[in-house]
């Protein structure tokens, strides 16, 4: 707990201090508030960043502490042990507090680089995948630094290596952002899987990156300001792909298939909530069949003349579902029904004699549909003379 929360604070360190003098420029009443408190004697004139300062500062000092009381120990006394187990549990967490600190700072630059490069700025991997800016926030950073890369024209172009779990990547500056590096056709993003690091011969500062993705292995030469950085570089770059080999010798889950896993969890998350809104859909439409069936009774029984047998408007059992034929034949009945039913209605209404049931079941009668306009009669002809 004590590593968490001490490396939270003092890798939030810088943050607090800017947003404090941020806030003093700011804020008048933050102004006056603190001239107040710095007038006390109790803060010895101490303010906010330097407050901050001693905390982080302060547990570096407990290892020459406790080294100078372990030096004046003697051995075969009883606390000896003591001193030597508490010197080894602080240097632990100084360490451990480090570790934070820099994996923060290492964020906060990743976060630096994706703001800065452009977001159209897309390039193609050796493997034929496509790399974007949105592909940097799904990795963390171990390293990034300028270098240069050697064309075959032996011409060199200054770019920012980006370092990163399972990738390096070369971006060069253009109109104050970042795009990814060109280089003779080649992609200057490169997969740290399959990747060989080798010495330039009679070259003290380059390097060449040999990735063997693919068919054909593509080499890409790198030079550094030194011979210590070029050597550098070398070294963390190795580290960063062994690491990455024993992960997956390990079955360690990568940092996109982690993604994927995530991923996988929501779509069948999702998936379960569409099922049940599938659910409530179903249960809806049940009550709305039965608000339709009673609707269809009680509109149908006013004249006591029709009696509707109820059925499943929505779905039915593969047993009893409805055959095409009697499907349409009841169809047809109900249509017939209804037009007697309006007919009826009709003759009623001009006060004439309505037609007999007869006339009405077989749905003819004084009442003529309308008509449809002359000029179709030309057409009605033609389909007469074709069907003889």
């Amino acid at each position: 707990r004590m590593k968490k929360i001490y490396g939270k604070f003092c890798g939030h360190h810088n943050e607090a201090v800017n947003y404090f003098k941020d806030l003093l420029s700011k804020e008048k009443r933050f102004q006056a508030f603190i001239k107040k408190k710095m007038s006390s004697s109790v803060v010895r004139r101490l303010g906010i960043p330097e407050c901050i300062l001693l905390v982080t500062q302060r547990i570096t000092k407990y290892p020459v502490l406790l080294q100078r009381i372990l030096e004046n120990t003697k051995e075969n006394e009883a606390e000896h042990q003591d001193v030597l187990h508490s010197l080894n549990l602080v240097k632990d967490v100084i360490t451990a507090v480090n570790s934070k600190v820099s994996n923060y700072e290492k964020k906060m630059r990743l976060h630096d680089i994706y703001s800065k490069t452009d977001s159209k700025s897309i390039q193609r991997m050796k493997s034929g995948q496509m790399f974007a800016r949105e592909d940097l926030k799904r990795r963390k950073l171990v390293r990034d630094g300028p270098l240069s890369l050697k064309s075959t024209t032996l011409r060199t172009k200054d770019v920012q290596a980006v370092l990163l779990s399972d990738i390096l990547v070369f971006l060069q500056e253009k109109d104050q952002k970042y795009v990814f590096a060109s280089l003779d056709q080649k992609s200057t993003v490169i997969s740290l899987k399959k990747l060989i690091v080798r010495e330039v011969a009679h070259e003290e500062k380059g390097l060449f990156l040999i990735s063997m993705v693919g068919k054909d292995p593509e080499m890409v030469e790198v030079h550094a300001s030194s011979k210590e950085e070029r050597n550098s570089w070398i070294q963390i770059i190795q580290d960063t792909i062994n690491a990455l080999n024993k992960d997956e010798d390990e079955g360690v889950p990568s940092e996109s298939e982690e993604e994927r896993r995530i991923l996988d969890m929501k779509a069948k998350e999702l998936t379960e909530q569409l099922h049940q809104k599938d659910q409530k859909i179903i249960t809806l439409l049940g009550e709305k069949e039965k608000i339709f069936q009673s609707l269809t009774e009680c509109s149908l029984h006013d004249d006591g003349s029709l009696s509707v047998t109820s059925r499943s408007f929505f779905k039915a059992n593969s047993e009893d579902a409805p055959k095409g034929e009697p499907l349409i034949k009841s169809a047809v009945t109900e249509v017939e029904t209804l037009q007697g039913l309006v007919n009826r209605n009709l003759w009623s209404s001009v006060g004439q004699q309505s037609p007999s049931p007869s006339e009405a079941e077989c749905g003819v009668g004084p009442v003529s549909l309308p008509r449809r306009a002359e000029t179709f009669g030309g057409f009605d002809s033609h389909q007469l003379n074709v069907s003889k």
